[in-house]
């Protein structure tokens, strides 16, 4: 079981990092003109055009990060945090400790992952 005191260094852990990537999205998500030394116009546009969609992936992949960090600071206010979403054990802490957004214990991350 979760003490106050692990719960509160979890909910700064997660309310920072939430902060750290939203600024990170807000940067990634906007389109920049790096120039390059591509002299055909064609290649340049395509170049630029992959550029462009690799960032708004990597957008894609924060604002999911975003999203988990979300459903563990509401399971925080509702006094839930540190259990297993699918089996309802206790989240160990070493897990908890490197991946504070976790919902699934270690089994139960590995059989979804299977499936």
């Amino acid at each position: 079981m979760l003490t106050d005191q692990e719960i509160a260094m979890y909910t700064r852990r997660l309310e920072a990092e939430r902060e750290r990537l939203l600024k990170e999205i807000g940067v990634d998500s906007e389109p920049h003109n790096q120039g390059n030394d591509v002299t055909k116009a064609g290649d340049e546009e395509a170049d630029e055009a992959e550029d462009f969609s690799n960032k708004l992936a990597i957008a894609q992949t924060l604002r999911d990060e975003v999203q988990e960090i979300d459903a563990a600071l509401e399971k925080i206010r509702k006094g839930t945090y540190g259990n297993c979403e699918k089996c309802g054990l206790e989240i160990p802490k070493p897990l908890l400790s490197i991946a504070p957004e976790s919902i699934l214990c270690e089994k139960c991350k590995l059989e979804t992952e299977r499936n």
